[in-house]
C-alpha cells in the first residue's frame, strides 16, 4: 500500500486496537484492510445504491416523523425538521426513483384518531431533463406526492460560474429519457446520436434558498442533500459554499463516477472536509472513510489512475448526534468483521481533527432536575426528555457518563409507563422506541441486542407508524445475522 505524504498522517489516530488485542493497527494498516473488500466491488461495473444507506439515514428523521416533538428542556434545535419536518433536496432526481425511496422510509401516515399530528416530509426535485421531468411529474401525481409537500424545478445546478449557461445535453434512447444528461461544455462540439440540446434556467444550491424557491426559508436546514450530476456533482457542491459553510446540511449523497468531465474525488473530499463534513464510499453492507487522511489514490476514477467506475459517497458532519447509530447499523458484512472497527476509529480521528461544539450536556443545560420537574407534571414525560437531552446532547456533545445516565432515564420513564399509562400516552410509546432504536443499533449494550428491540418494538405495535420502515430493519437482522426465534419474532 502507498504511504501517504507525511503531513496526512496524525500521529494521535495513527494506531488502533483494530484486530489482535495483542497489536495496534496503524492507519495505512485499517486502510489497506478496507481496500481489500473495497477494492472489487468498486472497480465492477455495478454499485451498492445510496438507497441500501436509506433506512438508516431515516432514522433521525423518523423520530420527529412520528411524534415530532421539541426537547422543552433543550435551546432551539438547530434543524427546522423538528418543527416544519424534515427537508430532502434531491439535486438530479430524473424520473423520481430516489423520490420514491424516500418517501418509502421517511413518511409514515398518521393513524386515524391521533391527536398528534406528525411534520410532513416536504421534498424538493431539481430535475433539468424535459422528458424526466415530466415523467417525474406524472409519477409525482400518480403516487400523491404533490399532496405531501413535494415541489418540482424544471433547472440544473450548477456552480456560480456556469450560471450564464443555458444549454442543456439531454439523451433519449427509444423516446426514454438517459441518465448522462449534463449542461453544455465549452469543449462540447458535436452532439452524439440520440442526444439533443435543451434551453434551461440554470441555478446554484445557495441560490434557490436565496430565492426562497418552493418556500423554502433563506437559512433553512436540509435534512438529506442528495445529488446525482452524471459526473458533474463537484460543481453542485460548490455552487453550496454558503449551506455548507453554515452546516446547514445534516447529510450529504452524491455520486463519484468514471466519465471524462467528472472532476477529482480527493479535491471534492478536501473541499468538504474545509466545510467540516468526512465522507464514507457506500459498499455491500459497509463503509470506507475517506476523508481526513483517510483517502488512497485507488479510490479515484479509472480515468484518473484510480478503480473507480461508479461509487456512491455518503457525508456528514463527524459530530452528527445520529451518524454512530447510523454506522452501527448499516455496517454488518460477515466478511469485512473488522469494518465497524476501522469505521469507528476514523470517526474518532475526525471528531479529534475537527472540535465540536466543545461543552457536556451539563455546561449547557444547568439544573436539569429542576427545569423538567418545573415544566412538566408527567413523571414518564419528565424521564423521557431529560434521557433524551442527555442520549443526544443537541447543541452539546454528551460524554460518556451523560449518554449513559441519560439511557438511565429512558429506562425509568419505561418503567413509570407500565401499568395504567402502558397502552394510552404519548410518552410511553415515545420512551419504548428510543429504547428500541438503543437495543437494535447496539448504544444500549456491547453489541446490537436484536431480542430486546423485539421486545420494545412489539410493544408499540400499532401505536406508532413505523410499520414499514423498522419492521424492515429488524427483519434484515434477524434473517441475516440471527437463528430464527418464533413467528412474531420481528414482524411489524
Amino acid at each position: 500500500v502507498q504511504a501517504p505524504p507525511s503531513n496526512q498522517m496524525r500521529p494521535e489516530c495513527s494506531s488502533s486496537r483494530v484486530g489482535s488485542a495483542s497489536a495496534a493497527w496503524t492507519r495505512w494498516e485499517m486502510m489497506a484492510y478496507l481496500l481489500r473488500y473495497a477494492g472489487p466491488l468498486l472497480h465492477s461495473d455495478s454499485k451498492t445504491e445510496a438507497e441500501r444507506l436509506l433506512p438508516y439515514i431515516s432514522l433521525g428523521a423518523l423520530r420527529y416523523d412520528q411524534y415530532g416533538f421539541h426537547n422543552p428542556l433543550a435551546e432551539p434545535s438547530r434543524y427546522d425538521m423538528r418543527v416544519r419536518g424534515p427537508l430532502v433536496i434531491d439535486i438530479g432526481c430524473f424520473v423520481g426513483s430516489f423520490a420514491e425511496e424516500v418517501y418509502r422510509f421517511m413518511w409514515h401516515s398518521q393513524r386515524s384518531g391521533s391527536q398528534r399530528q406528525p411534520p410532513s416530509l416536504r421534498y424538493i426535485c431539481v430535475e433539468p431533463n424535459p422528458s424526466a421531468f415530466a415523467e417525474m411529474s406524472k409519477r409525482a401525481q400518480e403516487f400523491g406526492w404533490l399532496q405531501r409537500s413535494f415541489c418540482g424545478i424544471p433547472a440544473a445546478v450548477s456552480s456560480g460560474d456556469r450560471l450564464h449557461d443555458s444549454q442543456f445535453v439531454m439523451s433519449e434512447a427509444h423516446g426514454e429519457p438517459k441518465m448522462d444528461a449534463h449542461l453544455l461544455d465549452v469543449g462540447d462540439r458535436h452532439l452524439s446520436e440520440g442526444q439533443s440540446l435543451a434551453n434551461v434556467i440554470v441555478l446554484t444550491l445557495d441560490s434557490l434558498f436565496d430565492q426562497q424557491l418552493c418556500g423554502i426559508d433563506r437559512k433553512e436546514h436540509v435534512y438529506l442533500l442528495k445529488i446525482d450530476a452524471e459526473g458533474h456533482d463537484a460543481q453542485v457542491l460548490q455552487g453550496a459554499a454558503k449551506l455548507l459553510a453554515e452546516g446547514r446540511a445534516k447529510y450529504i449523497l452524491f455520486e463519484h463516477i468514471s466519465s471524462e468531465g467528472a472532476g477529482d474525488l480527493a479535491d471534492t473530499l478536501s473541499y468538504l472536509w474545509e466545510h467540516r463534513i468526512g465522507c464514507f464510499l457506500i459498499m455491500d453492507r459497509f463503509l470506507v472513510p475517506v476523508s481526513g487522511g483517510w483517502f488512497h489514490p485507488l479510490y479515484k476514477n479509472t480515468l484518473r489512475g484510480g478503480l473507480v467506475k461508479n461509487v456512491d459517497i455518503f457525508c456528514a458532519s463527524p459530530h452528527d448526534e445520529d451518524l454512530p447509530t447510523i454506522l452501527d447499523g448499516f455496517i454488518t458484512n460477515a466478511h469485512a468483521k473488522q469494518a465497524r472497527a476501522i469505521v469507528s476509529q476514523a470517526l474518532q480521528c475526525w471528531r479529534q481533527a475537527i472540535p465540536g461544539p466543545g461543552k457536556s450536556v451539563r455546561e449547557i443545560y444547568t439544573d436539569l432536575e429542576s427545569s423538567a420537574e418545573r415544566l412538566l407534571d408527567d413523571p414518564i414525560g419528565q424521564a423521557f426528555f431529560m434521557g433524551d437531552l442527555l442520549v443526544n446532547g443537541y447543541d452539546a456533545e454528551p460524554t460518556a457518563s451523560e449518554r449513559w445516565r441519560g439511557l438511565r432515564w429512558l429506562w425509568r420513564a419505561a418503567w413509570h409507563a407500565r401499568g395504567e399509562h402502558e397502552d394510552t400516552t404519548w410518552f410511553a410509546n415515545a420512551v419504548r422506541f428510543e429504547l428500541a432504536l438503543c437495543y437494535h443499533l447496539g448504544g444500549c449494550s456491547v453489541r446490537p441486542d436484536t431480542r430486546s428491540a423485539v421486545d420494545f418494538y412489539n410493544m408499540i405495535r400499532g401505536r406508532l407508524h413505523y410499520v414499514d420502515h423498522m419492521g424492515q430493519l429488524v427483519h434484515l437482522n434477524i434473517t441475516e445475522y440471527h437463528p430464527p426465534c418464533g413467528s412474531d419474532f420481528g414482524r411489524p
